[in-house]
């Protein structure tokens, strides 16, 4: 018995120096234990953890998530999902877990173990780079069309220079007084 207890101990000392998260959850969906990587994930500890129901941890709107999920392995079958959860800062973590259903020799279904990893830096860097994507392609296309733009002013700049210098030569057009205002907002806008 003293051989188990220090072999269980030292389970559990591994378990808490690993970084992911760690749990075991009864067919009643209450935690029988936790890692303290996965008791701090909720701002737990492992002790305050063990008796609560996945809801009364999870909150109803990520239980909403995972409860679907946890149902799938109900039936026998391994399954993983992403979810999301404010913590008590008001920060939105991200988590990757992957459940596994706890089956008895004889069959029968007896709880789930969990393993979950946070990936909020993950997603936030995913976040970035779609931003920044989108960002080139906003440049891409600004800069695709002050190109055309600037060739539409250029045809109009050309022609009303023309048209000046032949005004010009005619210096009783009474037309003459419009075409320096077009040519002088053209080479703005080219600008």
């Amino acid at each position: 018995a003293g051989a188990l207890r220090l072999s269980e101990g030292r389970l559990r000392l591994i378990l808490d120096a690993i970084p992911a998260m760690i749990a075991h959850v009864d067919a009643g969906r209450r935690y029988r234990f936790a890692n303290r990587a996965y008791a701090q994930w909720f701002g737990l500890s492992k002790e305050g953890i063990v008796g609560r129901s996945i809801l009364e941890v999870f909150g109803d709107e990520a239980y909403a998530v995972v409860s679907p999920h946890l149902s799938e392995a109900e039936h026998g079958e391994r399954v993983s999902y992403e979810y999301a959860r404010k913590n008590a800062d008001g920060h939105t973590g991200h988590a990757r877990s992957v459940v596994v259903p706890d089956v008895s020799l004889e069959g029968g279904f007896r709880g789930y173990f969990v393993m979950s990893i946070d990936i909020t830096e993950q997603k936030a860097s995913q976040a970035a780079l779609v931003q920044a994507q989108k960002m080139e392609a906003v440049g891409q296309l600004t800069g695709g069309l002050a190109h055309d733009f600037n060739n539409i002013l250029t045809i109009i700049i050309g022609n009303l220079s023309a048209l000046q210098d032949r005004l010009g030569e005619d210096s009783g057009h009474t037309h003459a007084q419009y075409v320096e205002p077009s040519l002088h907002a053209a080479r703005r806008g080219a600008e």
